[in-house]
């Protein structure tokens, strides 16, 4: 599925439509961060190396999709943010990334 903004209202996630939606991605977390909600994940690797490596195969996908996270690189842990800028919520295509980023460590 495309991330195209062409709708942009139309797909923001709020409420009950929240809550199940996280259900869909366990490992993520809904984040105020001074009023505007994010999706956060920490990624654990051995090494940066190895972290790197996975935020290189996040900024593919991002690419991809026209739809880029905020990456957190340290030694041995990445953390991924989504959220939509420009709406400054969260839009059922950050739901969408979320899920493509947890098949990158498959």
């Amino acid at each position: 599925m495309s991330t195209d903004f062409s709708e942009q209202s139309m797909n923001l996630i709020t409420g009950i439509e929240l809550k199940h939606a996280l259900n869909e991605i366990p490992n993520w977390k809904r984040y105020n961060d001074e009023g505007k909600v994010k999706l956060t994940r920490a990624f654990y690797f051995v090494d940066f190396k190895t972290a790197f490596l996975f935020a290189a195969k996040v900024t593919e996908i991002s690419e991809s999709q026209r739809h880029h996270p905020v990456l957190l690189i340290e030694w041995g842990r990445v953390v991924v943010y989504w959220w939509s800028h420009n709406l400054q919520n969260l839009h059922l295509n950050d739901f969408i990334m979320a899920a493509k980023t947890d098949l990158l460590i498959d």
